[in-house]
Parts: C-alpha cells; structure tokens; sequence
C-alpha cells in the first residue's frame, strides 16, 4: 500500500535525528530534510558505548548499513551478550544473544536441565564458552554446523557511529538545512494537522510531518509553550462545513489545539522508573577487548561497562533519592583500570535518565524521538537502539493518508505496551542482580509481570505478550540466570526418557568444549579479517 508521506522534516542535530532521517529516506522513499543548528560535538562528549543486538543490525542492513561498512571506522567490536555479575550473590552468568542448548524430541532444553540438575548450563551454549574464553568467529549459514547455533551483536563508540551516520546521509540524498534555533513563532492547525511553522529566523517548514528529535525534545515541547505566539486554527463545523478561524494567544497549547484529551501526556509517565539518573565516563585502557557487555550491581545502581580499543566505558545508573553525583562517582572509581587514576573534567558527564517520558510520542502530525521519548532497557536496548526499534514501528505504520489519527492511536497503543515489556525486563533484570526471589505477593509490579516470572518458576513455560521488542532467548536466559528458575520440569520428561537424552546432551557439551578449543580469540580474529 502506497504511504501518504511525500515530504518529510526531522528536526534537530542529535544522533536521533540522522538515525531517523536515514530510516525515513531509505525505508519510505520521501524526500526528508534535517533542519538543525550547527552539530556540537560536545554535546556528544565523552563518548560512550552502545552494543546493538542482532534484531537491530539486521534494520541497520535494511536500510544499507551492511556490517563490513561501519564496523571498523566507528571502532566497534564483536559482542556475544551480556554478562551478569553481583560478587555478593556470587552471581556470574552469561546471557547469549541465542538460546542456551537444543530442544529435544520436542521439548525445550531448558527442562532437561531442570530435570537432570546440570551444574553448568553455560557449558550446552557455544556463545556463553565462547564470551568466557574471550573467542570470536562470524557464525555460519548452515544449520548443520554447531557454529550456526549462535549470534552476535556490535559494540559501538556512539561519538564515532554517529559522525559516520552524518556522512551516509548526505551521500542517500537527505537534504540539510541549517538554522540558528528551532524555536516556533507560529503555525497553523487544520484538522489536527500542524501546518505553516514559522521558525525564530522567519524561514517556514513546509512538511507533511514533522518528527522532532532535538536535545531534550525542545521544539515539541515549545509547542506548549510561550515560545509558539500565534496559532491559527482551522475546524470544520459538522452542519456546513464553513471554515471558522481561531487564533490562540501564546498561553495556548499544542495538545488542546489537536483535540488531545490530555494536556499533560506530554510529560507523563506511566510508572516512575527505577533509576532517574545515569553517569557516562570513560577512560583510557589499553586491556584486551571484551566480547561481552558486562552488567553489574553495585551499591544500589547498575554499571553497565564495556570495553573497546584503547578505552573501558562506563554507564552507572542510579537513583538520585538514594545516591547523589559525587556517591555514583565514588562506586565508579571502585572498578576503574589501574591505568586510569581518576577522571578529568571532559571524561565524565552527568544527565537524567527518564525524568520524563511520553506516553503518546505522535500528535497529529508531529512525532517526537529521543531519549526522553519512552522506557528503555538500557541493558539491552541502548538510545540508538531505541530510536531505530521506534522509527521501524512508525514506518510500518506510515500514513496512506492525510488523516493520519488511527495510525497516531496504534503507534501510541503499540509504543506504550513496549514501554511496558522494556520496563518489565529491566525490573527483572535488577532483582537478577540483586539476587531476589520470586516473590509474587510482596512485589509492587505489574500483574502481567507476575505472571510470566511465576509461570515460568512454576512450570518452565515462558508467557509471550504481543509487541515485546525483547527476544524469546533474551526472556529466557535473564530468567535462568537469577532465582527464577522452574520448579519442576516438563510433564513428559520421566527418569527413562531423560536418561536417553542424557547421552545427547553430554555430546553436545563435548562437541562444543572440543569446537570452542580450536576457535581463534577475538583479537587474532580481527587481525584476520583486517578489522585492525
């Protein structure tokens, strides 16, 4: 079916913005300006490190971002999945961006080793032998060989990614305009449809949908603001359908001028999250890379860390009521490299982390993108990660034509269930790292949440939600590795017929131990594809 959006304005100079303008170009065919002041680089200093999952470099080859093209200048690295880590706990686990073992005769591996009590699950998973040995090899096409049996993931510096973005977009045809500021001084408004923006240096954005992606959304925000002084609205009446006009003084908002039903959906958000504040650093350190990205609890925050050429970088999120800067700057100094004595001023930088997050990201015909646009799992969804799970989702539901709400109501349905599944993993994420129970009668969490940790201790069977960005296998190993294991295994696993797979499963666990023997380590990998 053909799309509605010919033309198309993103705005701001923020990775976002690129990152949408080349899905929007690439995907939808439309002619799609960036309106932007002057990129600051600072804004993007220091550089942090992202590791974008298999789902996510599969969209970036949509759009003709093949591997082989951007790894190396945007100093990536191979990653394998996660790993989690509390000493206190004695918590070590491997989360692979694949399943752990096969399924046997029909039943999932993860019975088997409920039933057979296997010591060590990591040593049935090619990804989890490999991540803890530090080796690395692309997997292969055939399903025959046990080196199809896994996936990867990339760890990226952001800084670097970015610029490169920059670059690819102008060579797809993005057109680029620069402006001072994106304040509004007017519009008008027809049918829910924001049209004539008149920015602060006189010029007008003609587009037939405007994505903002600015620094902390500023320009959707300006919309209810004082900064937007003449909006011009036009209804239709329902007996004759003249045309009546309405002007609104500067107090008027954006959200009452597109028939919302909420003025304050802009800034709600549903639940409070956990962490409000996050701390970037990054230091020099020449160690070996790391095929993993390490998660870890420490002191009451999450440390997220990861480790490229010539640099380890840091992400500790933290809660501001329970922890101020200079304490999150203390736990970081605890797992600095010996190399690294302390931090100068530009390695370092502070910023909320979800202090407010929309509920309904696309109003009429304007949708904003960002950080600050929904729930993460920053554990393994980054920003970038984000931003391109979200800018998929509104290209496959791309407009066929000008009256765009049903599409505005399903993005903003389909955006908060996500939200809901991000927001469900990372709390479950951090009661893995705290070593927590499963406990459903003294947990405050959502009752769909409830259902899949207790069906899952209980039975070993995994509840699937619709619009879960999360994979099956990523569900399943956060479960496995903490307190949540099943009780009891499958119904149809007796002693007779797991003391035949038995013999299956070792060989597996040979197979692989022999397999991960003979593998190269990722430094002589690269080496051998030239990556350095």
């Amino acid at each position: 079916m053909t799309h509605y959006l010919q033309d198309i304005a993103v705005l701001g100079n923020t990775p976002s913005a690129w990152i949408a303008a080349i899905f929007l170009k690439q995907r939808l065919a439309s002619s799609v300006t960036v309106v932007c002041p002057p990129l600051d680089m600072a804004q993007l200093s220091p550089s942090k490190a992202e590791t974008l999952s298999p789902q996510i470099i599969s969209e970036l080859k949509k759009v003709g971002l093949q591997e082989q093209h951007w790894i190396g200048p945007a100093g990536a690295n191979f990653c394998l999945g996660q790993r989690l880590c509390n000493s206190s706990q004695a918590l070590d686990a491997i989360a692979p961006f694949a399943q752990k073992g096969v399924s046997l005769n029909g039943i999932a591996f993860h019975h088997y080793a409920v039933k057979a009590a296997l010591p060590n699950v990591e040593a049935y998973s090619l990804a989890s032998q490999m991540a803890r040995l530090n080796k690395f090899v692309h997997p292969v096409g055939d399903h025959n060989s046990i080196l199809s049996s896994f996936d990867y993931g990339i760890t990226i510096d952001t800084t670097k990614f970015i610029r490169l973005m920059v670059a690819y977009a102008k060579h797809v045809g993005i057109n680029v305009k620069q402006v001072p500021n994106l304040s509004c001084i007017s519009l008008t408004v027809s049918k829910a449809i924001v049209s004539n923006i008149q920015l602060s240096d006189g010029s007008k954005l003609a587009a037939q949908f405007v994505i903002d992606a600015t620094q902390d959304l500023q320009f959707f925000r300006s919309l209810s603001t004082n900064a937007c002084t003449n909006i011009s609205t036009n209804v239709s009446t329902p007996s004759d359908n003249t045309i009546e006009q309405h002007t609104y003084s500067s107090s008027c908002s954006v959200d009452s001028a597109l028939g919302n039903t909420s003025a304050n959906d802009l800034d709600a958000c549903a639940n409070k999250p956990q962490f409000d504040r996050r701390l970037i650093a990054n230091v020099p350190d020449d160690a070996a890379l790391d095929a993993v990205m390490n998660l870890e609890y420490m002191s009451g925050a999450m440390l997220a860390s990861h480790r490229l050429r010539g640099a380890a970088y840091f992400c500790l999120y933290f809660s501001s009521e329970s922890m101020n800067d200079n304490d999150a700057l203390n736990v970081l100094r605890q797992v600095l490299p010996k190399s690294a004595s302390d931090f100068m001023p530009q390695d370092i930088r502070f910023s909320p982390y979800n202090a407010q997050c929309l509920n309904k990201p696309w109003q009429g015909n304007i949708m904003a993108l960002g950080p600050d646009t929904g729930l993460p799992a920053p554990s393994y969804f980054g920003d970038l990660a984000m931003d391109i799970l979200n800018i998929t989702r509104f290209i496959n539901l791309a407009p066929t034509s000008e009256d765009m709400a049903i599409n505005a109501r399903e993005y903003n349905r389909v955006f908060g269930e996500c939200s809901l599944r991000c927001e469900e993993y990372e709390s479950t994420l951090q009661e893995v790292l705290e070593g927590k129970e499963c406990n459903e009668k003294t947990e405050a969490k959502p009752s769909s949440l409830i259902h899949k940790q207790t069906l899952f201790r209980n039975s070993g069977r995994l509840a699937n939600y619709d619009n879960d960005p999360l994979p099956e296998y990523a569900w399943m190993n956060l479960l496995m590795a903490g307190k949540f294991k099943p009780t009891k295994a499958h119904s149809l696993l007796d002693s007779a017929s797991i003391h035949a797979s038995l013999k299956q499963i070792e060989h597996i666990a040979a197979l692989i131990s022999d397999t991960v023997s003979k593998l190269p380590n990722i430094e002589a990998y690269r080496r051998h594809i030239k990556l350095d």
